[in-house]
């Protein structure tokens, strides 16, 4: 019995090993499949049979650092979700995270490395921070064979002539802007200052708004279009005193913003400080709802009314628990924040993108331009409006924002793992004014000096 049993154990221990081996000889040949299929893909620069890269151009330090820093934060959770999941095409994706200070020629530096023909280029970029900035590119990425998500809705981006690889997503700021003038309508307003930075964000927004206005027989009582300062490295703290007394002066009842949040806030304390009662409004980034915690919360409270492009942060739709999980595990003592659905989409986008690039078996530069084309349409779960490139920009351009209202009875400054609330309750959307509906896109609403 000793004998039998002893011959038992032995066999046992070479069937293990038998077992062991087969199993191991099993994953060799599977890990060998996948890397067999992972080099059949095409590559040239950004990618290898490893490896994904994916470029940001982000302002972290400078007027609209607020928004961007949890915009990135919600691609950097994205992203490392999506590689413990597997990545694209057997390849692990690693993002090339940029600081651009808002800076134009910084901007530029910053691109031409991502740009590099070489292991320390990438394949694509998912964001691209800035109007001026991402107009400073757009040949350049024709040129080298890229294409950039922006995180600017300037209405030049649909046009073939001007943003050929800029790959927009959401409204523009000009259709943006006719919905926030039908909606000031709605509320009974009749006279508008219009206070704006200069460039393709502020003008296009602004062209929108008075285009609005002429149709629905309001008046621009103040036209500030292009008249307000950006903060800058340089200057900080622009004078807004002569802002300030214009937009008083009108004896407009509301005031429509393309600005910074800071520069709002500055705008919104001096005009109540000499008195004004009108409310406010205007371009989605203008706002943040670190506002609702500053020396204006109560402002805000009473007088703000937010345009956005997407929902806001914890609205009941079918994509707000999967991102909203994904941040409270990777990232529990961040702060909530309606911008981190901008940076989800943006990299639901991109993931879509490379993803059709790859089951075409082409990630090089030149494949992922054709497969972002071609894709036929991004649905974000509600998250926001559905997007697509395909076919002519007047067919697939998004027409539809939001309108919430910002409540200091709603907001709760605490961490995701707190549960914090942003405070904005909706009003209305998504929705498109008649106006921006029928509008017949042809172009930019609004196209800067050459």
């Amino acid at each position: 019995m000793r004998k039998l049993a002893v011959k038992a154990g032995a066999l046992a221990i070479v069937g293990a090993l038998i077992f062991a081996a087969c199993g191991k000889s099993n994953d060799n040949k599977k890990a060998s499949k996948s890397a067999k299929k992972a080099a059949a893909v095409k590559t040239d620069f950004g990618a290898t049979d490893t490896k994904i890269r994916v470029g940001l151009l982000a302002d972290l330090s400078g007027p609209f650092s607020t928004l961007v820093r949890d915009i990135v934060l919600a691609q950097q959770v994205y992203w490392d979700r999506l590689n413990k999941a597997g990545g694209i095409a057997g390849r692990q994706v690693e993002l090339d995270i940029e600081d651009t200070k808002y800076d134009v020629p910084t901007h530029k530096q910053k691109f031409a490395a991502m740009a590099a023909k070489d292991a320390s280029g990438v394949l694509m970029i998912s964001q691209s921070t800035g109007s001026p900035h991402t107009a400073s590119i757009a040949k350049d990425l024709e040129a080298d064979n890229l294409i950039a998500i922006p995180l600017t809705w300037y209405s030049g981006w649909a046009d073939p002539a001007f943003g050929k690889n800029v790959f927009e997503a959401y409204t523009n700021y000009c259709l943006e802007g006719m919905n926030v003038t039908q909606f000031i309508k709605d509320q009974g307003g009749k006279k508008i200052a219009l206070v704006t930075f200069p460039g393709e964000y502020g003008q296009d927004g602004a062209a929108g708004v008075k285009q609005a206005a002429k149709a629905l027989g309001l008046q621009i009582a103040y036209d500030g279009e292009g008249k307000v300062i950006p903060p800058s490295a340089t200057n900080p703290n622009p004078d807004v005193s002569a802002i300030v007394q214009s937009i008083v002066s009108s004896r407009a009842d509301w005031v429509y913003a393309s600005v910074n949040p800071t520069t709002l806030a500055r705008l919104m304390g001096g005009a109540a400080g000499k008195g004004f009662k009108g409310k406010w409004t205007g371009a989605s980034p203008s706002y943040a709802d670190t506002l609702l915690k500053s020396d204006v919360k109560n402002l805000i409270d009473t007088s703000w009314y937010q345009s956005q492009y997407t929902v806001a942060f914890g609205t009941n739709v079918s994509g707000m628990s999967t991102m909203v999980d994904a941040l409270k595990t990777d990232k529990p003592d961040a702060r909530t924040s309606d911008a981190y659905v901008y940076g989800w989409t943006e990299a639901e986008i991109a993931e879509a993108i490379l993803k059709k690039a790859a089951g075409d078996g082409d990630i090089t530069r030149a494949g992922v331009v054709k497969a972002a084309f071609e894709l036929d349409k991004v649905d974000f779960g509600g998250l926001a409006p559905s997007q697509s490139w395909k076919g002519e920009p007047n067919s697939y351009i998004v027409r539809e924002s939001y309108m919430f209202k910002p409540k200091l009875s709603l907001y709760k400054d605490a961490s995701l793992s707190g549960g914090g609330s942003t405070g904005l309750e909706l009003i209305k959307g998504p929705f498109e004014s008649d106006l921006a509906k029928n509008y017949d896109y042809k172009g930019p609403c609004f196209k800067p000096a050459a």
